[in-house]
């Protein structure tokens, strides 16, 4: 549904959408899905980091019974089939993608919901991880050999907070707000090298993911056959620490300066995104659904010595869910799979240089992006 789900979601993937919306399950839910995810990015008809990965993905939404009825437990995750993370930065005026030169990221989100009446919370958590660690090399001249050296390499968990509020106005109409903390992937390695007559200290620093504070309304109609959400996100984009990989040299002789690389400088403004989905029962066990999102850019135009590329964006979405008899009996009721797909389309930009003597000089750039998933939703009955 193009992300339009910030008012209606009650599965797992509503610990990430809006924490609220975990206390309006009325059973237990597992999500279990594959996803291919991948991008064609171009800069003057040169490929510009294009990237590719496969994931597994988790939902789980658990309401709770007894002394706790009104209270939900929800988990949804993102796991890469081949890593952890991928961290790609350059120096700002290399061109280069900055919200999608590495789709490779491990996410997880967990939130816990409650309900009074007509009016749902939830506080949530996501958890991504970078990388931070120390390289140190010596030459041992006697023998022309490395001598002592060391490698420290930690994936550090790096959290932020998500929040969500709903309110059912009618049986059939709800309205819903949700906050989500800024997140970022980076890569932070202090060096030390000894070479004898030369030593020095190198650190590099480097950002290749960030997702901004994003504060989201949403309006949503639902009803058994047919569901409908309009929403609106403001992203604070000018809160982004600059992407360019930043390197400073220190060296120990006086005769050798320290030098530092110069960061972009590019000011990013803050954005406004709408979105708009919905659902439509097909007759039998088949649902259909599709969304559409429109995703301003929020880097300003490059015409300066740095090259941070990004373009306005059109995300069209659809998919189909059909559900089945469980053949294991695992689940209380019936069983669904859901295929569903995305396309982002990147509109074509043109960086025009003040400067004619531009390392890069004047670029045309743009792209695509693309999803393709499959799932399987089991559910559990509703709590005593």
């Amino acid at each position: 549904m193009a992300g339009a789900r910030t008012a209606l979601d009650v599965g797992g993937a509503g610990a990430y959408y809006d924490p609220a919306l975990l206390a309006e399950a009325t059973e237990a839910r597992l999500d279990l899905g594959v996803a291919e995810l991948g991008s064609h990015l171009v800069y003057d008809q040169q490929d510009a980091g294009s990237d590719s990965f496969s994931a597994g993905e988790l939902g789980l939404v658990l309401p709770l019974g007894g002394r706790l009825r009104g209270l939900a437990f929800g988990l949804y995750g993102l796991f890469p089939s081949n890593d952890l993370g991928h961290v790609v930065s350059q120096g700002g005026e290399t061109p280069q993608f900055v919200q999608y030169g590495s789709l490779h990221r491990f996410v997880l989100y967990a939130a816990l919901a409650a309900k009074a009446g007509p009016v749902a919370g939830g506080i949530g958590v996501q958890l991504l991880n970078s990388a931070q660690g120390g390289l140190s090399l010596s030459e041992d001249f006697a023998s022309a050999t490395i001598g002592a050296r060391s490698l420290t390499l930690d994936l550090v968990p790096r959290a932020a907070i998500d929040a969500g509020l709903a309110v059912d106005a009618t049986e059939r109409l709800r309205f819903a707000g949700s906050y989500r903390g800024a997140s970022d992937v980076g890569l932070t390695l202090p060096s030390s090298v000894d070479l004898g007559p030369l030593a020095f200290d190198l650190a590099l620093s480097a950002l290749s993911f960030y997702r901004p504070p994003t504060w989201t309304l949403a309006g949503a109609w639902h009803e058994a056959a047919f569901s409908a959400d309009v929403e609106a996100s403001y992203l604070q984009w000018s809160q982004m620490p600059d992407p360019a990989l930043f390197a400073t040299f220190s060296p120990s002789t006086p005769l050798l300066p320290d030098l530092a690389s110069q960061q972009s400088g590019v000011a990013f403004h803050d954005t406004v995104v709408v979105r708009a989905g919905g659902s439509v029962a097909l007759g039998g066990p088949a649902t259909l659904f599709a969304g559409y999102q429109y995703a301003p850019t929020p880097v300003p135009d490059q015409t300066g010595p740095s090259n941070l590329l990004d373009c306005d964006r059109h995300e069209i979405a659809a998919g189909l869910s059909i559900d089945f008899a469980d053949p294991t009996e695992l689940s209380s009721g019936p069983a669904s799979v859901i295929f569903a797909g995305q396309y982002h389309l990147l509109v074509t930009r043109e960086a025009v240089k003040q400067s004619p003597l531009d390392l890069y000089g004047d670029g045309v750039y743009g792209g695509s992006l693309w999803l393709a998933s499959v799932s399987l939703v089991l559910r559990f009955g509703g709590a005593k």
